[in-house]
């Protein structure tokens, strides 16, 4: 088997909105891959930007970029543009977390009290496993939304009230990992962000990621569906922790693979984060900011994170460990038709996965 890559550059397209592709593949499966970019553009380039990464053995099968960021379509697309992730920012929260107990600086059984005073009696024996896990209790509601110190954030969390008493049940909440964004910071005494992009960002040489007030809606961020112009570049609790982080669909690869191939964290934290604490009815298995569910469809396992939308920004990533196969997607499709199963990341991964995968 010898490699063919091949670099396709197609300047405009200007209806379809395709600013570049990059595609390396095997022998005749690189038929594939212009078939699969040809469907990516009739199906989805005229209705929202997106970018798209493909690996397989460290390998890059397919990168490609679609749409414009700016209304005048001058501006098309490229690796640089930046989505936000959404809940993607919860797996590098826990990674963050992860590296403290490597280090013995926090233990996954400490419980609230141990970092904070005036723990409220319903939550002193959440600990951060419970927190990790989804398992705390707390409700998805967003109590933080415009709060810019951390102990007013702090109190807002401590004055909500439980669904269920912690370690008895699942609740996907923003609270868990906005409350563990405030433990690194008690833990490290510096803030969150400080903290993440010294120990998790940077050593994974993830040099064009950005907190939510470190961007400006004149940066190279793909088209909001609802403007945030006045909200963005602020310090927010609702966008630390759970959410917020703007990246590239290569910086997301970099992520993945410093911490899932390269080392970045243990073979023993590894398997702490994807051991399974839950199961939902739909045979969904919860982890510590990731997920795993069996593919029957494809016969392999997958690992996965996604954030649904925010602002109309969603991505993904999906690994297949039996296939080493990585599928990384980010766009800007928002809900659409108003159902939040249907998001261009979701869309377009499922057919990604079907050519690479068949």
């Amino acid at each position: 088997m010898y490699a063919i890559k091949i670099h396709i550059a197609i300047f405009l397209c200007l209806l379809m909105g395709i600013s570049h592709l990059d595609v390396t593949a095997q022998n005749s499966h690189a038929n594939d891959f212009t078939e699969l970019n040809q469907t990516l553009i009739r199906n989805f380039a005229n209705d929202f930007e997106f970018s798209v990464l493909v690996e397989s053995h460290d390998t890059v099968l397919f990168s490609g970029h679609y749409g414009y960021i700016n209304k005048k379509k001058t501006r098309p697309v490229d690796s640089k543009t930046l989505f936000n992730i959404a809940s993607i920012t919860k797996s590098i929260t826990s990674i963050g977390i992860m590296k403290l107990v490597e280090q013995h600086k926090i233990n996954l059984t400490d419980q609230l009290n141990v970092f904070f005073g005036d723990v409220p009696e319903s939550m002193q024996s959440i600990t951060v496993r419970t927190l990790l896990s989804h398992k705390s209790g707390f409700k998805q509601t967003y109590p933080l939304t415009a709060i810019s110190a951390s102990d007013a954030a702090l109190d807002a969390i401590f004055a909500q009230t439980l669904e269920f008493p912690p370690g008895t049940g699942f609740r996907y909440s923003n609270q868990n990992y906005q409350l563990l964004a405030l433990i690194i910071e008690q833990t490290t005494e510096t803030t969150f962000e400080d903290y993440i992009r010294t120990n998790v960002l940077s050593p994974l040489l993830m040099e064009d990621t950005y907190f939510w007030d470190e961007v400006k809606a004149e940066d190279n961020i793909a088209p909001l569906i609802r403007s945030i112009a006045r909200r963005i570049g602020k310090r927010n609790w609702g966008f630390i922790g759970s959410t917020g982080i703007f990246t590239t669909t290569s910086d997301l690869s970099k992520f993945w693979k410093g911490i899932y191939k390269n080392g970045f964290v243990s073979k023993a934290s590894l398997d702490t984060i994807f051991r399974p604490y839950y199961e939902t009815s739909s045979g969904i298995q919860i982890g510590f900011g990731f997920f795993i569910s069996p593919n029957a469809e494809w016969k392999t396992t997958e690992l996965w994170t996604r954030g649904t939308e925010s602002w109309g920004h969603n991505s993904v990533i999906r690994y297949f460990p039996e296939k080493q196969i990585l599928i990384i997607v980010s766009t800007n499709s928002g809900e659409i038709e108003n159902d939040s199963a249907k998001t261009g990341n979701r869309l377009i991964s499922d057919l990604i996965a079907g050519y690479v995968l068949r």
